[in-house]
């Protein structure tokens, strides 16, 4: 019998998707076996991304089981909406006796495009995964039913994945691990809205303090951490590339 227990890995970057952020979750799935844990993953179904790499599939060991939830993705949409309001522009310009309903709906389209473009600061906090959190707590739930999973292993970005997992632990009571392979509060890569760094800012103490143990990349950010939340439980470092 296989006495290894099981980690569920929740990844909103996973293959298909490519790029740097795979990496980490895509070595652990691939190693933590050697280690006593067999992984499961909970990630998005890549319906839209702008990289993908179908050869990173192959680095998984057959039994991996991946769990896929689907997501309302506004990106998905605005790019709907831009197509189809440029190709009514074109058919405008090729026929001159395109009815009066048409050109409305093209400019009402395009109006829905920069409002959903400029609210985005305000709207999808703490990133633009948001609309992928109810999907990815129902499927996740699934997962854990399914495979008797026993702890929960959450690594971002994005930092919704992590609401996923809070929300996930707290519905099964397993221990659960947040790994951050960058700063959330203290990324240089902030909104720049008072209020909104604020509202992150208690996000993320909530997420530091819930879970059982908190992982990063460097000594450096693990310090930084320690020192804007003394509430953290445990945190430890695992160097990018072991």
């Amino acid at each position: 019998m296989n006495k290894n227990k099981k980690v569920l890995i929740v990844s909103y970057l996973f293959p298909p998707i490519g790029g740097g952020g795979v990496q980490r979750p895509l070595k652990m799935t691939k190693y933590l076996s050697t280690y006593g844990w067999d992984a499961v993953v909970l990630t998005v179904d890549p319906t839209y991304d702008v990289s993908f790499d179908e050869s990173l599939l192959k680095q998984l060991p057959q039994e991996v089981k991946i769990y896929r939830a689907k997501e309302i993705n506004p990106y998905q949409l605005l790019n709907r909406l831009r197509t189809s309001s440029e190709d009514a522009s074109s058919t405008k310009e090729q026929n001159s006796s395109q009815p009066i309903k048409s050109s409305y709906l093209s400019r009402l389209k395009q109006g829905i495009f920069t409002f959903i473009k400029s609210m985005k600061k305000g709207i999808m906090i703490p990133d633009d995964q948001i609309f992928w959190i109810p999907f990815a707590v129902r499927k996740g739930i699934q997962a854990i039913k399914e495979e008797r999973i026993d702890i929960i292993f959450s690594t971002s970005s994005p930092y919704s994945t992590h609401l996923v997992a809070k929300k996930l632990a707290k519905k099964t009571g397993l221990p659960w691990i947040a790994d951050f392979r960058d700063p959330w509060t203290q990324n240089m890569h902030r909104s720049g809205l008072r209020w909104r760094e604020k509202l992150e800012e208690r996000m993320e103490r909530n997420v530091l303090k819930k879970a059982n143990v908190v992982t990063t990349v460097t000594e450096a950010f693990a310090n930084n951490f320690t020192k804007k939340f003394p509430e953290i439980r445990r945190i430890e470092v695992i160097h990018n590339g072991y």
